[in-house]
Formats: structure tokens, C-alpha cells, sequence
């Protein structure tokens, strides 16, 4: 398990053989009371980092309210996620000097 503070709030990032018992298609979700993101540890590693941006901006969304009712819709998420996962991907010098401390 690995922590991710997400504005100010601790996240608990977890890998998982079965995100959801009742839809097997479902491969990341965020448990908002919780504070925890669980994502599919059957996948490979390109879509793992993909589904916890996916779900990390889940995250950043519920703690600044960011859509209506308290949540971005399903599509925007989806496209801001990978949107910025490829764009990250594609310049990889940008990445670096994002996050490099």
C-alpha cells in the first residue's frame, strides 16, 4: 500500500485482485469514505499508472468540489486522465522537470 496526500488529505493507494464482486469490468474506483483508490493489479504496468491518474483525479475532484453536485462527470474525468497521461508519456523531458525535486 502506498500513501498519497491529496490536497492535504491521505489517500491509501491499493492494488487488487477484484475492485468490485459485482461488475469484473470495473478496474479502479475510489472509496471517497475511506480515502482510499483501489486499482486492478492484473493489469499491465502502462495501464495501472493510467488507472490510478484516472482515479487519483477522482480523488482531486471530491476534495475541491470541482463538479456539479460535488463531482465531475464520468467523460471529463476520462478525458483529462488520458489526455494527461499522454502528454506526459509523449514528453517524458516534461515529466522530469514537473516532478523532479
Amino acid at each position: 500500500m502506498t500513501s498519497i496526500n491529496v490536497m492535504g488529505v491521505p489517500y491509501t493507494l491499493e492494488l487488487v485482485d477484484v475492485v468490485d464482486d459485482q461488475d469484473d469490468t470495473i478496474i479502479g474506483r475510489v472509496v471517497f469514505e475511506e480515502q482510499k483508490i483501489q486499482v486492478r493489479s492484473s493489469m499491465g504496468p502502462e495501464a495501472v499508472r493510467a488507472t490510478v491518474l484516472h482515479e487519483l483525479i477522482h480523488a482531486i475532484d471530491n476534495e475541491c468540489n470541482l463538479g456539479r453536485n460535488g463531482h465531475l462527470p464520468e467523460a471529463i474525468v476520462s478525458r483529462v486522465a488520458s489526455s494527461l497521461f499522454i502528454t506526459l508519456a509523449l514528453n517524458p523531458s516534461l515529466a522530469k522537470r514537473l516532478f523532479d525535486v
